[in-house]
């Protein structure tokens, strides 16, 4: 008898492409960004800012998940996250402008908390004593790394401390 073999699709391994999730974060945040700013030329103003705000989350939230898996314990999925929180509420109250302003606090006090989170998961508890001997190859793409996530964490606290105060006024 013949045995069956079964081919597989090699590409579908996370390990082939490894930019495929970033890619589909940075389309997210373009669709977002179109659907947002160029309504007008699809149609509907309101719908289309909706689904923007959430292509917006997808696109955040994914490119902090692929920043994490490159870095370990830094806090970009927090900050992708609370980043997603706030900006997704301030698109949402463009769109909607009825929107309640006890839920609009909720999501910017969510996304304050994430940041936060993000933030302290930046200077650990406990140091973790390692030989200097050992070098890691990646040390300064990480350390590019976790200024971007620095600056978008310092960027995110400035908005959410905006819009908190804005809301009051």
């Amino acid at each position: 008898m013949a045995k069956v073999q079964v081919k597989t699709n090699e590409s579908s391994n996370p390990k082939e492409n490894p930019h495929i999730g970033f890619v589909i974060a940075i389309v997210s945040l373009i669709a977002s960004f179109v659907l947002f700013f160029g309504w007008e030329i699809f149609g509907n103003e309101m719908v289309l800012q909706i689904v923007a705000s959430g292509c917006l989350v997808i696109g955040l939230c994914g490119f902090g998940a692929e920043i994490t898996n490159y870095t370990k314990d830094d806090g970009a999925l927090e900050a992708g996250i609370g980043l997603s929180f706030t900006f997704f509420i301030l698109m949402f109250k463009a769109a909607v402008p009825g929107t309640p302003n006890l839920v609009v606090l909720g999501f910017i006090l969510f996304g304050l908390l994430f940041i936060g989170v993000s933030i302290a998961r930046l200077f650990p508890l406990k140091k973790i004593n390692k030989p200097n001997n050992i070098q890691n190859e990646n040390t300064p793409l990480l350390n590019k790394i976790k200024y971007i996530i620095i600056a978008g964490q310092i960027l995110g606290l400035v908005v959410n401390i905006v819009n908190f105060i804005r809301l009051f006024i």
